[in-house]
């Protein structure tokens, strides 16, 4: 496995000079980073030693970071000007609007293609957004490629094969659960600026950004897994999705369970789908007894209502 400490990186120069038309700007590679100093390094290196023979930007969003973080972004933009464009926020944009930031950024993009990467992740495949550039060229058919993963618990020192990414990826199949990893994906900026100017009002409300778009591209094209190792994903102690806080655990999978319900509607999908999203919602309050969501009870298949009810019954015993 790739060890990014040891990556050599080449020059701004040498790095363009690789590329066929260097006035076309092909993929944007767009980094979120807050508080990441011990990490945006390792994402930054990831980037500059893509092998690609077409032009690429980094765009990297800093959401006023008050540690190291800003500094080691300025020092690699000094080195790498045109290709990479920071962002640096004054006042932290999360705590203010929610992840509307997160799509405010299509504004800066200049790429046919986007890849996503965030600062405490990086890459470990030099030819990744090479060959996913080359597969969405191929087939107009595809409107989101994506790898696999490897997940490094930081506070375990371990490093796994993630079992999050899945070959077969639906609208259907995404309903029920996210099984892509946002670090190893690219798609389409145009399919990425129609989801932002469709759901202007409704990202304001949702506390995540990639499970909702990956539900739209589904419904624009296939989804196509590459069987290709890419990326190393950080597993930190804490994260929206992974909190200990069961008041931040409740808000976020209601937050996910209303997410999938606007899109349901504002997508025009079948009823199954609603039912889908509501079974889904009562296996994990089974599995992780967290706050029951009264609309996923209502619209549940009978059987999940049976395992709730059995569930409490043993409980209250």
């Amino acid at each position: 496995m790739l060890d990014i400490k040891l990556v050599k990186l080449k020059s701004e120069q040498d790095i363009i000079s690789a590329w066929e038309n260097k006035n076309k700007t092909v993929v944007s590679i767009i980094c979120i980073t807050y508080n990441h100093g011990l990490y945006i390094e390792d994402a930054i290196k990831s980037f500059l030693m893509q092998k690609t023979n077409f032009s690429f930007e980094v765009i990297i969003h800093d959401d006023a970071s008050s540690d190291t973080t800003i500094n080691i972004i300025k020092r690699y933009h000094s080195l790498y000007p045109n290709i990479i464009k920071p962002i640096f926020q004054t006042e932290n944009q999360y705590s203010k609007i929610g992840l509307k930031f997160f799509w405010d950024i299509s504004k800066f993009v200049k790429g046919k293609y986007i890849a996503l990467c965030e600062g405490d992740d990086y890459w470990i495949d030099s030819s990744k957004i090479q060959k996913q550039t080359t597969a969405l060229m191929k087939n107009k058919n595809i409107s989101l490629v994506h790898t696999n993963s490897i997940d490094f618990d930081v506070t375990k020192n371990e490093k796994n094969t993630s079992k999050i990414p899945s070959e077969i990826n639906t609208t259907m199949s995404l309903m029920h659960r996210n099984r892509i990893r946002t670090l190893t994906t690219m798609f389409r900026a145009s399919h990425y600026l129609d989801f932002t100017s469709k759901n202007e009002i409704e990202v304001k409300k949702w506390l995540l950004g990639d499970w909702p778009l990956w539900i739209y591209l589904s419904t624009m094209g296939d989804i196509l897994l590459l069987n290709d190792t890419t990326a190393i994903y950080r597993v930190l102690g804490e994260s929206l999705s992974h909190s200990r806080d069961i008041n931040k655990l409740n808000a976020f999978r209601r937050s996910t369970f209303e997410m999938r319900l606007s899109l349901i509607d504002s997508l025009c999908l079948p009823k199954k789908a609603t039912k889908i999203v509501s079974n889904a919602s009562i296996k994990d309050q089974i599995r992780f007894d967290i706050e029951l969501i009264d609309q996923a009870y209502k619209n549940c298949s009978l059987k999940y209502k049976f395992k709730y009810i059995r569930k409490r019954i043993s409980f209250l015993k």
